[in-house]
């Protein structure tokens, strides 16, 4: 279990790591081309994946800013429950955890998908026990409740429950609508990428499974 002040720093530092990583990955894949990129069956192959990643893609931002339109700003002095946060307590995470999947997958690559995945891990997993803990000071018994009702990160359907209305903040919805594009950003950068790398536009100076 790490301590409290590495869970905070993680939490602190979150975004900043990921785009530190998506953008390490990009450069990689720049200079690496995919193992089975000569293969004949390799348009087929990549084609698929990069059909599945694409709707992993589309969940994830679908399903952030579905949070987010819950969320509005109320992290930690209000325990949201309703929306996405009746099923999972951790929604955004969740549907980025799709998102990741998804642009692991456009890389054609096990090893991008993979390090995407420990990435993901990595950074996350901290984050998500410094927020409970946080919340925790605010919303004990409340939240105790909830916990023991609400799944952590696999969602459970069944449990879903919305209002017929819910106050929003526009300010905070906007913002996250730009947030969330950089899962497109990521997908279609590492497209164009491996087209380069296929059609001989941008050379190779390593291989990559």
């Amino acid at each position: 279990m790490c301590s409290k002040p590495v869970l905070e720093w993680f939490a602190r530092y979150r975004i900043f790591i990921s785009k530190i990583f998506g953008v390490s990955l990009i450069l990689i894949f720049l200079l690496a081309e995919n193992i089975w990129a000569d293969k004949s069956y390799a348009g087929w192959l990549s084609m698929i994946l990069q059909s599945i990643g694409l709707i992993l893609v589309v969940f994830c931002v679908l399903g952030r800013l579905w949070a987010a339109l819950y969320l509005c700003g109320n992290k930690t002095f209000t325990l949201v429950t309703q929306g996405p946060y009746s099923i999972v307590r951790n929604p955004l995470y969740f549907f980025s955890f799709l998102g990741v999947i998804g642009i692991g997958l456009a890389t054609g690559s096990l090893v991008g998908l993979l390090l995407l995945i420990f990435m993901f891990l990595f950074n996350y997993l901290p984050t998500i026990l410094d927020e409970e803990k946080t919340l925790e000071r605010y919303h004990n018994e409340n939240l105790a409740e909830y916990m023991a009702k609400v799944p952590r990160l696999i969602p459970n359907f069944s449990l879903l429950s919305e209002p017929e209305f819910y106050e929003i903040q526009p300010y905070f919805f906007r913002k996250t609508i730009f947030d969330v594009m950089w899962f497109f950003w990521v997908y279609l950068i590492l497209i164009i990428i491996g087209k380069l790398h296929v059609f001989g536009i941008l050379p190779a100076i390593f291989k990559i499974i």
